[in-house]
């Protein structure tokens, strides 16, 4: 009867041990989140955080026609974690606020909050851009 104790009794610390252990290696893949990424949960660092921008966009009424895919062909050269380019506007996620400051000094037409840059098509007037400016702005703070 003894040797029965002490296996129910290491047998109900399992799930506890298995419960820390889950919720514990859950943290354990996520960047620092007191870090200097500044995108909030719309943005985290890569591609998905550039469509939910898309779709926030949209909802807010904004033009953001054929939207595609840009991660492989933009980041490897601008050192970004995801892309998604339309015809009025690319949207760029850094992994770093300081790498998405950089890379939009080098622009002429883009706009940089947190670690999310928009790059503007020549097309888009000062009053469009504001829009999709303070759309993007309030959705990574």
């Amino acid at each position: 009867m003894a040797s029965t104790s002490k296996c129910r009794k290491r047998l109900t610390s399992v799930p506890a041990w298995l419960v820390t252990a889950v919720l514990l290696g859950g943290c354990a893949g996520l960047d620092n989140p007191g870090g200097d990424s500044s995108a909030g949960s719309a943005a985290g660092p890569d591609g998905a955080s550039a469509w939910t921008l898309v779709n926030i966009l949209t909802a807010a009424g904004l033009s953001v026609p054929n939207p595609r895919d840009a991660t492989s062909q933009r980041c490897p050269e601008v050192h970004c974690a995801g892309a998604v380019a339309t015809d009025t506007v690319s949207i760029l996620i850094f992994g770093r606020s300081r790498d998405a400051q950089l890379y939009e000094a080098s622009l002429s037409n883009g706009y940089q909050i947190g670690d999310v840059v928009l790059e503007f098509a020549p097309a888009i007037g000062a009053a469009q851009r504001t829009a999709y400016e303070r759309i993007v702005a309030r959705a990574v703070s």
